[in-house]
């Protein structure tokens, strides 16, 4: 929070998110559109992630994965001949650290949980975009935004209370992993100017040597014999997957209102559902489906409120919001 708090002390932007953009292009088709391809994908590489999971350990996984993502995304930028970012602003930094946190987290937390209850629990980053937002303006939020964080809060209680003795440890890393997302997003709020692919290089270097230095601490390598061919498909379908979906949400919260876009986001937990089902044969029961709902009803009204305070703040102030901007 430190670092986060220092990137943007002497910042002109006083919110990450810019006063009325929900009714620029946020909420155009494009950019929604682009949203759900993305929200689709990683909710498909998250699959792909709990069944490789129980062969191979969860840090090679996670090398592969982004190892892949920067290679196509070197190879892209040597075609376009974009010139990548090597050192940058250090918003650019925040978004590679807090991302490079996060993914790591959201690896194990997927390797150790259903899909359901780590996506469930990893959707929770608005709730904690409200909070950061909170303390980069040094100002409070309104009651109804705080009511929101406490429901959020209670539904994560509800829908993981029953079994929280056997996955204390993986509950906590994923909910660790919502803020360092939340943390990420609000830095590519700075990012507007920055095109998609040289974060994403920068991102996906960033990550990729700090999970290759965790992969070998860890030491998990595993053998030519143990690694058979069907499952290097299914390690590169799953980095695929996961390279389109890295692009497609970068692109859409770069373009439109973080908390229109974590809205978009939610429909990776019925799918995720889907996905245990059909595969797991895991079914929600009614405490975590109520759960669940809590945490959906706190993300709409925290977008709602988020929303509202932008807006308001543009009509109170126009002339020092477009300064701002």
């Amino acid at each position: 929070m430190r670092i986060l708090c220092n990137t943007y002390a002497n910042s002109r932007i006083i919110a990450p998110f810019p006063a009325g953009a929900a009714k620029i292009d946020t909420s155009t088709r494009k950019t929604v559109l682009t949203m759900l391809c993305g929200t689709f994908s990683l909710a498909t590489m998250a699959a792909f992630v709990h069944g490789l999971g129980e062969q191979y350990h969860w840090t090679f996984v996670l090398f592969i994965r982004i190892s892949l993502t920067f290679f196509v995304a070197l190879t892209a930028a040597a075609i376009l001949r974009v010139r990548p970012v090597v050192f940058g602003p250090r918003a650019l930094w925040s978004r590679s650290i807090f991302g490079t946190i996060a993914m790591t987290c959201n690896f194990y937390a997927l390797t150790h949980l259903t899909i359901t209850d780590a996506l469930t629990l990893l959707k929770t980053s608005p709730i904690w975009v409200s909070i950061i937002v909170a303390i980069l303006n040094r100002r409070m939020h309104s009651p109804a935004m705080w009511l929101a964080v406490a429901i959020g809060f209670s539904g994560v209680v509800v829908m993981e209370q029953p079994k929280f003795e056997g996955n204390a440890f993986p509950i906590s890393v994923a909910v660790f992993s919502a803020f360092f997302i939340a943390a990420s997003n609000v830095s590519m709020g700075y990012l507007k100017q920055v095109p998609t692919l040289k974060i994403v290089i920068h991102f996906s270097g960033c990550a990729s040597l700090t999970t290759f230095v965790l992969f070998l601490i860890v030491d998990e390598v595993p053998s030519l014999d143990a690694l058979s061919w069907l499952d290097a498909r299914w390690l590169i379908v799953m980095a695929v997957f996961g390279t389109i979906g890295q692009v497609g949400i970068t692109t859409a919260f770069r373009k439109g209102n973080p908390m229109l876009m974590a809205l978009v986001g939610l429909a990776s937990i019925p799918l995720a559902a889907l996905y245990d089902y059909m595969f797991w044969e895991n079914t929600l029961g009614l405490i975590e489906t109520a759960g669940i709902g809590l945490i959906a009803i706190s993300i709409m009204l925290c977008s709602r409120e988020m929303i509202r305070e932008q807006n308001g703040q543009s009509v109170e102030n126009p002339k020092k919001s477009a300064a701002l901007l």
